[in-house]
């Protein structure tokens, strides 16, 4: 009997000690590549690993709350960012670069809204169905913590909004050096540059007049962009897109429409 049980003792343990190697959670050991924003490239880093315990220790308890507890902060909290012009979002946990303030749009939610994260890398995705709802939360690739919610129905280039917990961010200026990617920058900076009877023909092909809340501007590469963002329409919709234009012949030449 006594073999019998000792037996079976070694049996857990073994079986315990496999399974936390094959938990990436109990793994203390892993590592991961992620883009750094600084750097402008991927660095291999450890994945961060701690007790509930060990995570209060450094963090608030509403940021506890939120990204260990995969709570959601009270709506329309948040610190304002209209002040800046470039930065990056960090986990408040881990300090991994998440998101890029020229990435960011006023969603109206009362939380910080987001088209993409600064790279794919960095962040990862889980089924949720909590509270009746069937969600994809978002993730820190590097560290777990909860972020927020992604969802379907944000404004071009992506057509995607994350919205996500200000809480479970911090915010470092910095001078911008990733190239060939897109911002949503205000229509107020070209506006007397496109002339508007460009923006009210296609609205009268669409057969309404477009209103200056319906269309949302993006520099996507180095061209200027302008799309018709009106409710129920798919956001990278091809008939959607007003107008496309070198920037740099903002100045002379007139945009290419796009009237088909």
């Amino acid at each position: 009997m006594k073999v019998f049980v000792r037996f079976l003792l070694v049996f857990l343990l073994l079986g315990l000690f496999a399974n936390a190697k094959a938990d990436p959670m109990n793994n203390t050991n892993q590592k991961i590549k992620v883009f750094d924003a600084a750097s402008n490239g991927y660095v291999e880093v450890d994945k961060v690993v701690k007790s509930d315990e060990e995570w209060k220790k450094v963090l608030t308890p509403e940021q506890f709350k939120v990204t260990r507890g995969h709570g959601t902060e009270r709506a329309f909290c948040g610190l304002p960012t209209k002040d800046h012009k470039k930065g990056v979002y960090k986990c408040v946990a881990c300090g991994t670069d998440l998101f890029q303030v020229k990435k960011k749009f006023e969603s109206g939610t009362g939380w910080p809204s987001f088209f993409e994260p600064i790279d794919p890398a960095n962040v990862r995705y889980t089924q949720d169905n909590s509270y009746g709802m069937q969600r994809i939360e978002v993730h820190c690739a590097r560290c777990e913590s909860h972020l927020g919610h992604v969802f379907d129905d944000g404004p071009p280039p992506t057509g995607k909004r994350y919205c996500i917990n200000s809480v479970a961010l911090k915010f470092a200026k910095q001078e911008e050096t990733t190239s060939g990617s897109s911002e949503i920058i205000d229509f107020k900076e070209v506006q007397n540059l496109i002339p508007w009877w460009v923006i009210n023909e296609y609205g009268q092909l669409t057969g309404n007049y477009v209103h200056y809340n319906e269309i949302v501007c993006v520099r996507e590469n180095g061209r200027i962009k302008v799309w018709l963002n009106r409710a129920g329409f798919e956001a990278k919709d091809p008939d959607k897109l007003i107008c496309d234009y070198d920037e740099k012949a903002l100045h002379g030449e007139n945009p290419q429409t796009n009237e088909g």
